[in-house]
């Protein structure tokens, strides 16, 4: 499966909600978030951090990227 890395702070419109629902927890022991959409409630990302920053890793094919 690909993962797409998407940076938190470079999401410029959160349309569907999701930033604003947040993630959920999968243990108490880990950082790691399970991101879902808040309309299909489909898995579509975990949380991570990369080079220091707070990132999503999208699941390939779960999400569309558009450009304005």
């Amino acid at each position: 499966s690909n993962l797409i890395k998407c940076y938190i702070e470079r999401i410029s419109e959160d349309c569907a909600g999701v930033l604003s629902a947040g993630g959920i927890k999968i243990d108490d022991n880990s950082d790691v978030e399970i991101w879902s959409c808040p309309t299909c409630n489909t898995c579509f990302a975990r949380s991570s951090m990369i080079h220091g920053r707070p990132a999503l890793k999208l699941i390939g094919g779960k999400t569309k990227m558009t450009k304005k």
